[in-house]
Parts: structure tokens; C-alpha cells; sequence
């Protein structure tokens, strides 16, 4: 969501950058222009897809994709997509990965292990691409990582290896809930009547105060 940027700066400024991977995963960091905030690629959504066409809610732990090999040519499928050539701000929403990211996994004909570890790969080569581009010899580098994803040990070891990084995890109490915190800070803001969505994110001309104050309605 474009509001999460505001929590990443507000409260975990000590980071270079602090990546969630939920359904999409995404990412934020400070440019010499403000902070960005952008959406990287499709994540556990594909994965959960893929672990539900043979009765799994999801990949526990990465151990299916662990067991599998890389399809190179459903792998450059995925990679091919035009949007991570633009600039950003950009964002995907789940329409568009269903029909261009899941319809080409669900075209495959490989079995579901491979599946599991080519979206991995994919995932794994998005995040980091965006990574080692930012990360201008930050040393050592230091990555919030939140979202379901961070439960997934297979796809943390992918992305240490392909962006050549240590990732250290938080607590499972801030994995599952910075979110919520941001959701929370968003309406603090909006009752002080502050700005809780940054045009640097956003593309938008000016700092704005979003949402709506809703009173509980007591006529019987």
C-alpha cells in the first residue's frame, strides 16, 4: 500500500530498505529525493497458487520448491514481463498477476516442485535486481523483511545468495504485523489532519491526507 513508506521512514529509518513480501511483495527505501516505495513482483501469490492445485494453502517452509529444479524457459517467461523495465512510482495489482504471471505458470506443463522453485527463482532474481541497484555498496546492508515470505526459509536463502546479502530477521511479532502498525499510523495521522501519504511514492503533485473519519452510528 503507498501509506506503508510513511511507517518504513518514520520507524525503521535504520534500515537501507525494508521489503515485505505478501501476496506482491514490495519495497521501500530513501533516494536523495525522498523516499520510494514500489511494488517488486508478484510473490506469495504465486506461490500459494501453485501449492493449491495439489491441495496445500502453501509451501511450508520452501520445501516443495527446494526439491525442484529451475525451468529456464518458464523462468524467462516470467522475467520478460514489461513492468520491470518502468520507473518508477508503479504499482501491480492481483488482476494483472493472475492473468499474466499465474496464466503462464498454470500453462506449464512441468511438475509442481519445478513450478515452485522457478516462481522462487523468479521472485528471488526481481528482489534482488532491485537490491543490488540500490544498495550502492551499503555494507554491510541491512534489510527489514516482513510478510508471509519471511517464513519462507528457501526463498530468504535465494534471495541472500542472488543479491548477495545476510538478511536477518525480525520478530515473528513485527513480520506479521508492521502492516497493521502502518494502517494505525495512517489514521493517527489522518486524525491530526497530517499528511499520511508521501508524493515521492505516490507520483502526486502534493502531500495529501487520505481517509475518511467514520462515527459509529447510535440511532436505534
Amino acid at each position: 500500500a503507498p501509506l506503508v513508506p510513511l511507517c518504513d521512514a518514520r520507524f525503521f529509518n535504520n534500515y537501507h530498505a525494508c521489503l515485505n513480501i505478501g501476496g506482491i511483495a514490495n519495497i521501500s527505501f530513501e533516494t536523495a529525493s525522498g523516499r520510494i516505495g514500489f511494488d517488486i513482483c508478484g510473490a506469495n501469490q504465486l506461490l500459494n497458487y501453485i501449492a493449491g492445485t495439489v491441495g496445500l494453502e502453501y509451501d511450508e517452509n520452501g520445501e516443495l520448491a527446494a526439491e525442484g529444479q529451475v525451468d529456464t524457459s518458464l523462468l524467462e517467461e516470467l522475467n520478460n514481463c514489461s513492468y520491470f523495465n518502468l520507473l518508477f512510482p508503479k504499482s501491480l495489482d492481483n488482476h494483472f498477476v493472475r492473468k499474466y504471471f499465474i496464466d503462464r505458470i498454470a500453462a506449464s506443463r512441468i511438475p509442481v516442485n519445478d513450478k515452485l522453485a522457478t516462481a522462487v527463482e523468479h521472485i528471488a532474481q526481481q528482489i534482488a535486481a532491485v537490491i543490488l541497484k540500490q544498495q550502492n555498496n551499503q555494507i554491510p546492508y541491512r534489510l527489514l523483511v516482513t510478510g508471509g515470505g519471511a517464513f519462507n526459509s528457501y526463498l530468504i536463502s535465494r534471495i541472500e545468495q542472488a543479491a548477495q546479502i545476510k538478511i536477518q530477521l525480525p520478530t515473528i511479532q513485527l513480520i506479521q504485523y508492521k502492516e497493521a502498525l502502518a494502517m494505525c499510523l495512517m489514521g493517527v495521522e489522518r486524525l491530526k489532519n497530517k499528511a499520511n501519504f508521501l508524493p515521492s511514492v505516490t507520483g502526486a503533485k502534493t502531500a495529501v491526507c487520505g481517509g475518511d473519519i467514520a462515527t459509529p452510528n447510535t440511532e436505534k
